[in-house]
């Protein structure tokens, strides 16, 4: 919220990283202990600069050129869930008129035809993601997170970026999600629709300090 934003001072740096992973990677993986501060610094931060430049956008282009998404809510249907919240942003950011509602096959299919209908990227913030291993620790395949994030992150064309906010003890669950697993995609795979920056690489981690928990002052670093 705008009052949580106001309260988030001093935390500009890592909010300037990590929104720059964000829009320069399809997937970033924000991971630290328990209690530094990475809910607070993607939805107070992060979250928020983004809005407000695509409310920018909006206002001196006519269009967003991208929609943001925070979601957290991994206790029931997961996926579901992440359509509903994504359907509502869109509603806010174009209207309901304009904000589609169809579903395809798949979720990855859903995003790939609402983002194309709406020509607009797709920022997906997905918080406490350890949660949803704690939730669905047996799901697997088709229409779950762990079998739609390898595609979501690596399909051609597909004009969606995923930051994923996970606790350091549940990182290595992330990375082994998936089939094949996110740490066995292909490092050398680019979609040749887009520039050469959008290298699609398995990870780009943003690691919050956890001599930082206080204020985050101890700086988030990027490693490819």
């Amino acid at each position: 919220s705008d009052r949580d934003a106001v309260l988030f001072f001093g935390r500009e740096r890592e909010r300037e990283v990590i929104a720059a992973n964000l829009l320069a990677s399809r997937l970033t993986v924000l991971y630290g202990s328990s209690g530094v501060g990475k809910s607070s610094v993607l939805r107070a931060g992060v979250a928020h600069h983004l809005r407000a430049m695509a409310k920018r956008n909006l206002e001196t282009r006519g269009h967003p050129e991208f929609v943001v998404v925070v979601f957290g809510g991994w206790t029931e249907d997961p996926m579901a869930a992440l359509l509903d919240a994504v359907q509502s942003e869109f509603a806010d950011v174009f209207g309901p008129e304009l904000a589609p509602s169809e579903r395809a096959a798949t979720p990855t299919d859903t995003l790939h035809d609402w983002t194309g209908r709406l020509d607009c990227d797709l920022l997906l913030v997905l918080d406490q993601t350890e949660e949803y291993f704690l939730y669905h620790e047996q799901e697997e395949g088709q229409g779950t997170l762990v079998g739609e994030l390898p595609e979501l992150v690596t399909r051609p064309g597909l004009r969606v970026s995923v930051l994923l906010a996970i606790r350091d003890d549940a990182l290595a669950r992330l990375l082994d999600a998936g089939e094949p697993p996110l740490a066995a995609q292909p490092r050398d795979k680019r979609d040749p629709q887009v520039s050469p920056v959008e290298i699609l690489l398995v990870v780009d981690q943003v690691s919050l300090d956890e001599d930082a928990a206080a204020g985050l002052e101890g700086g988030a670093h990027s490693d490819v």
